[in-house]
């Protein structure tokens, strides 16, 4: 990619397009969990995570989970639009957080924007089609954010979160996807769902928030959550739909 930092960081107003790594670790930044970094005001756009077999992860920024120290990721009004985690350029396959791959650091993210209406404005992976939090240490909240249009082959259409303790405030989630196929109808083997959000044995809490027009080609149109906790209050739910069920 374009910077990785052993170190605290901070940048404003900076924009990152069109970065690529071929190790498949943050396709414009790769920062270490156990240091505090702050980004304001950045644009981070089509940049990609790519790997030649083996999980690429962060398609614009990947945190590596260095020591057992707990770090801090602050991002505020900030942008993440067309980045991709994807393997040999195929986002379908082990790609993991299409904007952001988060583990082993304390993260705040305020009035940020994740894809878009335009064409390719999506972030697009595997797994989190725009955030993938995959450790159960450290805690993850998002407010006032939009997530628009962003992809998932299997889970999570915007969020993938996998043991971490994540809330969700005021923000607005509409026309993310999850998009497996289902071959014949029969969902049994198929991974293909949560179209804004997928919650494994995580803690996930909700309030002032919209989902619409979220779609699961399975289960969970707007949510999935499995073996974890879900908390929900004062939200809306329009329009959403799933394959199967949910």
């Amino acid at each position: 990619g374009a910077i990785i930092s052993n170190g605290d960081m901070s940048i404003y107003n900076t924009d990152f397009i069109d970065n690529t790594t071929g190790n498949g670790s943050g396709g414009a930044l790769y920062l270490y969990s156990d240091y505090n970094h702050h980004i304001e005001g950045s644009n981070f756009i089509n940049n990609v995570s790519a790997r030649n077999g083996g999980t690429s992860e962060g398609g614009a920024i990947q945190i590596g989970v260095e020591s057992t120290k707990l770090g801090s990721l602050d991002i505020i009004s900030s942008t993440f639009k067309g980045n991709i985690a994807n393997n040999n350029g195929n986002a379908s396959s082990s790609g993991i957080g299409g904007a952001l791959q988060l583990a082993g650091i304390d993260t705040s993210i305020s009035s940020s924007i994740f894809g878009g209406t335009g064409t390719d404005e999506g972030n697009k992976a595997n797994r989190g089609g725009a955030i993938a939090i995959t450790n159960n240490v450290g805690s993850h909240t998002i407010d006032s954010s939009k997530f628009i249009n962003n992809e998932a082959t299997t889970y999570g259409g915007a969020i993938y979160n996998e043991e971490g303790s994540l809330t969700v405030k005021n923000s607005v989630f509409d026309g993310n996807k999850t998009t497996n196929v289902i071959p014949g109808g029969n969902p049994s083997g198929t991974q293909s769902s949560g179209g804004a959000i997928n919650n494994t044995s995580g803690t996930l809490t909700i309030e002032n928030t919209s989902f619409s027009n979220n779609h699961a080609n399975r289960d969970g149109g707007a949510i999935r959550s499995s073996g974890g906790t879900v908390n929900i209050s004062n939200t809306d739910f329009i329009n959403n739909t799933a394959g199967w069920s949910g």
